[in-house]
């Protein structure tokens, strides 16, 4: 009997506008490159983790483009900019912050200290809440995703869970189906505001899957 991987990776999904200086709005999803995409995600996580415009710009992008899309970024998306004060703010008062489902992650570095301290600080504060949440989301999602393949009389067993990606074996003509399982199993992980689009991938290797 052959047998196939399957994997699945979440992504928020959300429209943008464009923003007062004429940028254009985001292209469809299907129209973005996959260059594009890696560049954009690579600047993306750095923003989100609190890293300075140096190593954003290095990853790899012109410093200039960089600080472009960091503008941009901010001014289409200011809850963002507003979201990352509060954790700060949650941490210097209380002395940790937390994640979607409400883990802590204790940071006495940054209890009562200055808004502008150093930034490897405040990104601590950032890596915990932000992918700390993916993390809880992800774990949901295989806490569900075993009885679920029970259910639908599946011989898919989970191989590995990397970040926010899930790698599953199964027989071959099993995986056009657990595909579709998978990707329900994930977007309902946890009841969100913002849809969570899952994408998935088969292939007889991991490399298959990219």
């Amino acid at each position: 009997m052959s047998r196939t991987l399957a994997s699945a990776t979440p992504s928020w999904q959300g429209g943008h506008p464009p923003r007062d200086g004429g940028a254009p709005p985001r292209p469809p999803a299907d129209e973005v490159s996959d260059e594009q995409r890696s560049r954009a995600k690579a600047i993306n996580f750095g923003i989100i983790y609190g890293q300075a415009l140096r190593p954003v710009a290095a990853a790899p992008h012109t410093r200039k483009q960089a600080q472009a899309f960091i503008e941009d970024y901010y001014e289409r998306l200011p809850s963002v900019r507003a979201w990352k004060e509060q954790v700060l703010e949650q941490a210097r008062r209380d002395g940790y912050v937390t994640t979607l489902l409400g883990r802590r992650r204790y940071v006495p570095e940054l209890a009562g200290a200055a808004p502008a301290g150093p930034l490897g600080r405040r990104a601590r504060g950032h890596q915990h809440a932000h992918p700390g949440s993916a993390a809880d989301l992800v774990k949901k999602a295989m806490v569900a995703l075993a009885p679920r393949l029970r259910r639908e009389g599946l011989q898919a067993r989970l191989l590995l869970q990397l970040h926010d990606e899930l790698v599953l074996e199964c027989p071959a003509a099993e995986a056009e189906r657990l595909s579709v399982v998978l990707r329900d199993v994930m977007e309902n992980a946890l009841a969100l505001d913002v849809p969570l689009a899952v994408t998935t991938g088969q292939g007889l290797t991991w490399a298959d899957l990219k």
